[in-house]
Parts: structure tokens; sequence; C-alpha cells
């Protein structure tokens, strides 16, 4: 059965298009990646980019004559919301976001959903010895992203490019997991999130719902 409603978003280009093109958007990808107006933010960056590959997140760093053909690059840049400091992998500079057909539309469960579901709970319950003791708690998928790994024939497009303070120069990095800004990382996270809802519900008939990587309990 469908997991979603369908909706329809057409690509805007191929990914042959976006393939033919890669090496001259590549080129203008690396000259508009330069140090940004915070040493703090550069230090993030790099900082973030060696943690990835440590956890086998990312790897890299490569050159651009070793990236296989039709490879694309996208753009990593630090962006502060207060004191978090945000990496942010801009797939649409790339032309990769541009690529992404979309054939279902979101379902996401608010807050509303969640009373809902405790509403219909004391419903079933009346006449009976309800438990009015039920307490709430938020839980956070760790690292949403990163639960899960980018298709191997898929890796090409998910270079990134940061600039290196230490080098003070443009390096070349790869994800091997979801990155954060590219499309299809929204809809392919969101259908993991949504079997884990559905097993936690099936299963052990847990009264929770589902937020991106937040779980109401």
């Amino acid at each position: 059965a469908p997991v979603y409603q369908r909706a329809y978003k057409p690509s805007v280009v191929t990914l042959e298009q976006l393939e033919e093109n890669a090496e001259k958007q590549n080129m203008l990808v690396l000259s508009m990646t330069k140090p940004s107006e915070s040493l703090d933010l550069d230090v993030a960056v790099l900082q973030e980019t060696r943690d990835e590959i440590s956890k086998g997140w990312a790897d890299g760093p490569w050159k651009v004559e070793q990236l296989e053909r039709g490879a694309t690059i996208s753009r990593r840049f630090p962006l502060a919301q207060g004191e978090k400091i945000r990496m942010i992998d801009d797939y649409s500079v790339s032309g990769v976001n541009d690529s992404c057909t979309i054939h279902s539309k979101l379902d996401l469960q608010v807050v509303d959903t969640f009373v809902a579901v405790i509403k219909s709970y004391f419903e079933k319950q009346l006449g009976t010895m309800a438990d009015c003791s039920l307490v709430a708690k938020t839980y956070d998928l760790k690292s949403a992203y990163r639960q899960i790994a980018v298709r191997d024939d898929h890796l090409r497009y998910a270079y990134f490019c940061i600039y290196n303070h230490e080098l003070q120069a443009v390096e070349i990095y790869r994800s091997r997991t979801l990155p954060f800004g590219a499309t299809h990382s929204v809809f392919s996270f969101l259908r993991l999130a949504k079997m884990i809802h559905s097993i936690a519900c099936r299963g052990p008939k847990l009264l929770t719902t589902n937020f991106y990587d937040d779980f109401i309990l």
C-alpha cells in the first residue's frame, strides 16, 4: 500500500543533463566557495566535516581529477542559529535538487495529531478503570539523516566542498549518508521515520506520533 498520498512534481533537468553540465558547474561551485566572515564559522565547518569522516558519514578529501565522470559538487557553508552553528549542504547550486522528481505528498503528524490520539484513548476507556497517570515525553532520533546511507550508484552526486581555513584552500569531500540540504533526503528519511512509527504502534501498541525526527510518546 502507498505510504503517502500521491503528488507529482517533475524534475527540472534529467540526470543525463545534470551529468553533462557537471564539470562546468563544479568549477563554478568551487570558485564561489570562500571563507566566511567569521573564523569561528570556518573552524566549525572543518571540524564538523572531520567529525563526519571519523564516524564514516563522509570521506575525502578528493581531488577534482579523481571524481568519476558526471560527478557533481555541492557547497557546504555554515549557518549560525543563535548559539548553534548548522552545516548547510547546498544541493541546489550544483543542480542536484533540480534533478529530483517528487511522486508523493509529505504527511506530517503535528501536536494536534498527538492530542487526538490521547483523546481517542480516553474515549475508549469510558466506563472502565482508565489509567489517568499517563505522562508524555518527546524523543528525538539522534543524527536523523545520518541513519540512512546514500545509494552506491548515487554517490557521484554526493560530493561537497568546503573552505579549509588551515590550508586557505577549497577541499572536496563526499557524503556517505543523507546530506542536509538535498531534496530527496527529506522524503527518504521520512519513510524511515514512518516505518519506526508504524512498528511502534502495531508492535508494542505505543501511543505515539511522529514529526520528522521527533516522536511524542
